[in-house]
């Protein structure tokens, strides 16, 4: 499937004078983008599909914007746009309104970047889930987008209260003493330095020789300090990368309601 955007012809002036003024003040492209979405009111989509013999499911890729139609066309198949600019943006709002999807992923949004998006599109009046496999800062959440955010779902940090250690505990407690606030990324942060040095430990001989390091990941099991009972530390990725190179931690789903985040569910990858 092949999906061209192009701004309506009549707004087009309009929306370039606009871009220019922001790019001119120094914003950001999303926020040039969100504050663009409202100039282009008339169908600015083209669109040209191949026949599929499968059930469809449309879903673009725009910067870190992926969009998920709604139950009339799902499937599998994966929609790409060409061109990644603010002007798509504009014309992915339009979609948005035409196609009333289901599920709006932000692939690998930044913090500082979903509450735009997410206020964006629910102000376009997109009343279905708004997803991201990334970690988010709730107060980020709740400042730029506030009860719009109710909903958001998230991967989140590596314990939850029910699951954390005293150890790991006690680093939420020192860290927010330190800061002001806890943040919820720092839940996968926590365990780069621990990674490292229990590595070392298994193996002194990678401590310079990046070989016997790698060699190491293979095997290596330790005790993981920052959740309860016997959880271990390990490296995995063989299933999805062909290779341990990933740091094995909880997996938990979030939803953002009211400032906070509340666990859906906790799981784990191999």
């Amino acid at each position: 499937m092949l999906a061209r955007f192009e701004v309506a012809e009549h707004a087009r002036a309009e929306v370039e004078a606009e871009r220019s003024q922001l790019v001119a003040a120094g914003l950001l492209p999303d926020e040039i983008a969100r504050r663009c979405l409202s100039l282009a009111s008339a169908p600015a989509v083209e669109c040209v599909e191949g026949d599929h013999r499968h059930e469809q499911r449309t879903s673009l890729h725009l910067d870190r914007l992926d969009l998920v139609a709604g139950e009339e066309n799902r499937g599998v198949d994966r929609d790409p746009l060409e061109r990644r600019d603010d002007g798509d943006l504009v014309a992915l709002g339009n979609r948005i309104l035409e196609e009333k999807p289901d599920l709006l992923v932000l692939s690998g949004v930044a913090p500082a970047n979903a509450p735009l998006l997410i206020r964006a599109a629910r102000e376009l009046g997109f009343e279905g889930l708004i997803s991201t496999e990334t970690a988010q800062d709730a107060k980020v959440l709740e400042e730029g987008a506030g009860e719009l955010a109710n909903g958001f779902i998230s991967v989140g940090g590596a314990s939850t209260p029910e699951i954390a250690s005293d150890a790991m505990k006690e680093f939420v407690d020192r860290y927010t003493k330190m800061f002001g606030e806890y943040n919820d990324e720092s839940n996968t942060k926590v365990y780069a330095l621990e990674y490292i040095l229990e590595t070392l430990k298994a193996n002194p001989a990678a401590i310079d020789n990046v070989e016997e390091f790698k060699k190491t990941m293979d095997t290596f099991s330790a005790p993981n300090p920052y959740l309860k009972d016997d959880a271990k530390l390990s490296y995995v990725g063989a299933t999805s990368f062909g290779q341990k190179r990933q740091l094995a931690v909880p997996m938990v789903v979030n939803e953002y309601k009211d400032g906070a985040f509340q666990t859906l569910f906790v799981g784990t990858v191999d």
